[in-house]
C-alpha cells in the first residue's frame, strides 16, 4: 500500500463544535482511530463537557466537499454514547459513517506508544484556525504545526513538544514524524499548552504543547465500555464503509 502524503492525514482530525444558524462555534476537535470494522472518535472528554445539552457538530472531510455531521443526533439513533477514560481527560464513540465522508483512521499499527518516543523527534500538530484573517469558504480551514519532541515523561504519560496546541482545538491529534521520510504516527492526544515563564518579564515565555500519550486512548478503546459500545452498534446499525488506513 502506498504511503499517504502528509497533508492526507488532514483527514483524520475532527473539527468539533456547535452552530446557530450560520455561526459555528468550536469546542475542540478530534482524530480517528480505526478498529475494522469500526472507526472511533477520540478527543478530550473536556471537548464533550463543554457542549453540554447542546448538540455536538462534526466538520468531516467529505466528496465532494466536507460535511457537517450532527454527532448527538447521529449517536442517539445508533443507541450509543460516549466513553470516558477513569483517570485520563480523554472520551471515546463510534463514528456514524456515510459514503459521503472521505475520512482518514489510524490503526492500531500506526500508533506510536510513548515508550517508543525519542527526544527530538520530529512531531506535527494538526488542528483548525480560525481567525477572521484566515478564509475558510464556509468550514475550518486546517492546518498543521510541525516541531521536536521536548519531553516523553512515561509516569505521567505526558509528552511535551515545540509543536503547540493551536487555539480552540483541544482534543486535536499529536502526529510523530519520521526522521528518515517514513510514514506518520500517531503519538497522542493534545490538551493544551504549558506556560514557561522567563525570569524576566520583559522576555516572552516558552510554550510547549502537551499531549496524552496515545497509551492511555488504547487502554480506553480496548477495555469493557468500549467493548459493550462496539456490542450495541452491532446490534443497532453498524458502520456501512471502512475509511482508508
Amino acid at each position: 500500500m502506498n504511503q499517504p502524503a502528509p497533508t492526507e492525514w488532514l483527514r483524520s482530525f475532527v473539527p468539533l463544535g456547535w452552530a446557530r444558524g450560520d455561526a459555528w462555534t468550536p469546542l475542540g476537535g478530534g482524530v480517528l482511530v480505526l478498529d475494522l470494522p469500526f472507526v472511533w472518535l477520540v478527543t478530550a472528554a473536556a471537548v464533550v463537557q463543554k457542549a453540554g445539552e447542546r448538540p455536538l457538530l462534526a466538520w468531516l472531510p467529505g466528496r465532494p466537499r466536507p460535511q457537517l455531521l450532527d454527532l448527538t443526533q447521529s449517536l442517539q439513533t445508533l443507541g450509543i454514547g460516549w466513553i470516558q477514560h477513569a483517570q485520563e481527560d480523554l472520551a471515546a464513540t463510534l463514528l456514524p459513517l456515510d459514503p459521503k465522508f472521505d475520512v482518514r483512521a489510524f490503526g492500531p499499527s500506526q500508533c506510536t506508544r510513548i515508550a517508543e518516543v525519542p527526544f527530538l523527534q520530529p512531531v506535527v500538530t494538526l488542528g483548525a484556525l480560525y481567525s477572521p484573517e484566515i478564509p475558510s469558504a464556509g468550514q475550518p480551514a486546517l492546518a498543521m504545526l510541525d516541531g521536536l519532541v521536548a519531553r516523553a515523561d512515561e509516569a505521567s504519560r505526558r509528552l511535551y513538544t515545540t509543536a503547540t496546541l493551536l487555539p480552540r482545538n483541544q482534543g486535536a491529534p499529536l502526529l510523530l514524524a519520521s526522521a528518515h521520510g517514513g510514514p506518520a504516527t500517531l503519538a497522542g492526544i493534545l490538551t493544551g499548552n504549558v506556560t514557561l515563564p522567563e525570569a524576566d518579564p520583559r522576555e516572552l515565555p516558552t510554550r510547549l504543547g502537551c499531549a496524552i500519550a496515545i497509551d492511555a486512548a488504547l487502554e480506553l478503546l480496548t477495555g469493557a465500555a468500549a467493548n459493550q459500545l462496539r456490542q450495541r452498534a452491532r446490534d443497532g446499525a453498524p458502520p456501512e464503509r471502512r475509511p482508508d488506513a
